[in-house]
């Protein structure tokens, strides 16, 4: 019998709009200007061109090492490359706000998912949260935007935690926590390689949540990494949930 469920977050409970590469090379502008008008003396090109280079070499290490390094350390070593070796804190998170908040505005939620998760509520299902994000204050905004904070106990967030999904120490933290065993528990996310493995690592349930996920990388291990449901819709996990309570 299932009585927990733990939800990934982008692309799951909320979901992006518009293009991420042209929101992401916004974002580096606004940055960049952001810093400049701090008083950072560096050339606007220099400065994006090598959080460029470092965030694209980690973006691809931590899809084999599933290591978490915070964007903030990740800003934190460019501004050491370009002269500036001792920042405050409050200094980089700052900056590390104005980095996100163009992103944020790209994110919604729908209402269907919060009635969807009343229903779950109601049904005295727990309800946790795993999120792959570089910013734990990223991840609390937007989930404060959607208006969703309030559902889930505990929060996951890989950069406060150091790794990464499908990291079976994650899922395990949350099984602890709860006091639960994994045939208890159901784990409910967009990515195959890192919801649905990391689920199948743990031995947790899992449902592959397909609505916002037509993604290349998806497509290359729909045969070697196979849910063991699919929702289409959001509001169908409800009823995936009690076949995989009457199978049991």
């Amino acid at each position: 019998m299932l009585r927990g469920i733990i939800f990934d977050l982008g692309n799951t409970l909320i979901h992006f709009t518009g293009d991420w590469n042209a929101v992401l090379e916004e974002s580096w502008q606004v940055l960049a200007e952001y810093l400049i008008v701090q008083g950072f003396d560096f050339e606007k090109d220099v400065f994006i061109n090598t959080f460029r280079e470092l965030f694209e070499s980690r973006y691809y290490e931590r899809s084999v090492d599933h290591i978490e390094q915070p964007t903030i350390e990740l800003l934190r070593q460019v501004m050491l490359r370009l002269g500036y070796e001792t920042l405050q804190k409050v200094e980089l998170e700052k900056a590390i706000e104005e980095f996100y908040r163009v992103s944020e505005a790209h994110w919604s939620t729908r209402a269907v998912v919060s009635s969807t998760l009343d229903d779950l509520k109601s049904e005295g299902l727990r309800m946790a949260l795993i999120s792959n994000a570089g910013d734990a204050s990223n991840v609390k905004r937007l989930l404060d935007k959607g208006q969703l904070k309030g559902y889930f106990d505990p929060i996951l967030v890989s950069a406060d935690e150091g790794i990464r999904k499908p990291h079976v120490a994650l899922y395990k933290k949350v099984l602890q926590e709860w006091g639960l065993k994994a045939q208890e528990v159901v784990m409910i996310g967009d990515s195959l390689m890192e919801d649905i493995l990391g689920a199948q690592r743990s031995g947790v349930h899992h449902i592959w949540m397909k609505e916002h996920v037509d993604t290349a990388q998806n497509h290359d291990l729909s045969m070697q990494i196979r849910p063991e449901a699919v929702a289409k819709k959001f509001q169908e996990i409800p009823g995936i949930i009690h076949e995989m309570n009457e199978e049991a």
